[in-house]
Order: C-alpha cells, then sequence, then structure tokens
C-alpha cells in the first residue's frame, strides 16, 4: 500500500469513525429529549388543575389526555362582539319554578344544585341542573367584563349542555341572592334553601347564543350558550361574600375563530 493510500485509508476510518460517533450522539440526545418530555409529561399528570400556578388554564390540555380539547377550536369563554348579530333560527324556550337547592363549596366555584327549570331548543328539552358562580366575569361583551357572573347549567339526555349566563354589575342590592346569601359563611350547615333559579335573570330575556365548550376541564365542547345582553345588580357586600369564597376564578378569553354569535330573545 502506498503512503498516498495509506493515508486515504486514515481519513476514511476517521470519517467513518466520526460518523459513527457522532449517530450515536444524535441518538443519545434524542432519547434524552423524549425521556425529558416523558417525565414532564409524567410530572404534569400529577398537577391539579386550578387558575394559577402549573394548573393555570395555558396549562389545561397538558395535565390530562382527558383534558386534551381545552386545546380545541370552540372553546368558552369569549368575548362577545355586538352589532350585526344575526338572528337565531332556532326556537327557544325557558321555564322555571321553586325547588329546592343545596349549596356547596365545588372548590373553584360556589355552586348550588337545583332542579325546577327547563331549557328547550327546537323541541330539545335541557333541565337544570345546577348553577354557579365566577368572580369576574369569564365572558366578557365588546371587551368589557362584569365583577361576576352566574351560570345555569342544563343537560339534556345526551349529555350535551346548554347554559344561560347572567352578568352582575355592582349597584342595589339583588333580592333573588338575598334569598340565600346569608347561608353561605356557614355553607357546610346551610342546608337546602328553595329557590327559583329564574329570579336571577334578567326582566330583558335577549340573550347572545353561540356554541362553546365547558370553562374548566374536561373543556368538552359540547355546550349552547345564551349569555344575557342585560346585567343584573349585585351589591358591594353581596360581591364581597362571594369574592371571600373564590375569586379570580374565571378563565382567559378563547378564540372565537370561525364561530358566529347570534341574537335570541328567551
Amino acid at each position: 500500500m502506498t503512503r498516498i493510500s495509506s493515508i486515504s485509508f486514515a481519513l476514511i476510518l476517521l470519517l467513518f469513525t466520526f460518523t459513527g460517533c457522532q449517530s450515536e450522539s444524535d441518538t443519545a440526545a434524542t432519547e434524552a429529549d423524549e425521556a425529558a418530555e416523558t417525565a414532564e409529561a409524567d410530572e404534569m399528570q400529577n398537577v391539579e388543575w386550578g387558575y394559577s400556578g402549573e394548573g393555570a388554564p395555558e396549562n389545561w390540555a397538558d395535565i390530562s389526555e382527558d383534558f386534551a380539547a381545552c386545546d380545541g377550536q370552540m372553546q368558552s369563554p369569549i368575548d362577545i362582539p355586538t352589532g350585526d348579530n344575526p338572528e337565531e333560527t332556532s326556537s327557544i324556550s325557558m321555564s322555571y319554578e321553586p325547588a329546592e337547592g343545596t349549596l356547596k363549596d365545588a372548590g373553584y366555584v360556589l355552586q348550588m344544585d337545583i332542579s325546577g327549570g327547563t331549557l328547550t331548543i327546537d323541541d330539545k328539552a335541557y333541565q337544570l341542573a345546577q348553577l354557579h358562580f365566577h368572580t369576574p366575569s369569564e365572558h366578557t361583551i365588546d371587551g368589557t367584563r362584569y365583577p361576576a357572573e352566574v351560570h345555569l347549567v342544563h343537560a339534556a339526555d345526551d349529555g350535551q349542555l346548554a347554559v344561560v349566563g347572567v352578568m352582575f354589575e355592582e349597584g342595589e342590592e339583588n333580592a333573588a341572592l338575598a334569598e340565600f346569601w346569608n347561608n353561605i359563611p356557614n355553607i357546610e350547615e346551610a342546608g337546602a334553601v328553595n329557590f327559583n333559579a329564574g329570579s336571577l335573570l334578567p326582566d330583558d330575556r335577549t340573550a347572545y347564543t353561540y356554541s362553546g365548550s365547558l370553562t374548566t376541564p374536561p373543556c368538552s365542547e359540547v355546550v349552547s350558550w345564551h349569555v344575557m345582553e342585560t346585567p343584573v345588580s349585585i351589591s358591594a357586600e353581596q360581591l364581597e361574600t362571594l369574592t371571600n369564597m373564590h375569586d379570580d376564578n374565571e378563565r382567559p378569553i378563547q378564540p372565537l375563530n370561525d364561530r358566529t354569535v347570534e341574537v335570541a330573545e328567551l
């Protein structure tokens, strides 16, 4: 073998060795990245969802596979645009009557489990199941956020939901809330209350309607939303009672994407 051939062979051998080492190094780096991602995913599985820290809304979809919908295209709440909203083509009606309700601290909201209400959309009945409060409001209207919002949650037999949202603005005492508000400081011993959920609605039943989701995990996109245009009053004292229990429990505004917001008279 000539000297030149020997040098060429050595160079080829060196190149082969370097390429092999580089390949092993790349493989090791990839495996390390995958291991880190797996460890991070496993760590997120142990995180509880909430409104701040690792469990904040921007991380909900990563906390559990069951929360994957939180990254969906039809998420709630939204900023509701007003102006040239088309009229809702569905036939919508509602009726409420007094019923026995149970107050509870649901961990992230003040909630009342209660029946006594029906929301009917195109002959499909949604029965009132519960109502709960967010402070401040989750939805905004033309960018305006209100001090609080109540959600009246109705469920159909097929698992689809219809939620009526009502905004609160600070002012006079809300007579409907006054019926059970004094029970909140001692909620664990409050027991049952007799309440008509319809008394929380404004006299003007104009609502903005759109297709959306639960505003908490699992963020299922199964909700027909009806957000009342007119707010109702809540006194400073009533609002304080609510925020003392839970505050800043609102999910950030989600993109409207290609959805349409319509107007309906309920």
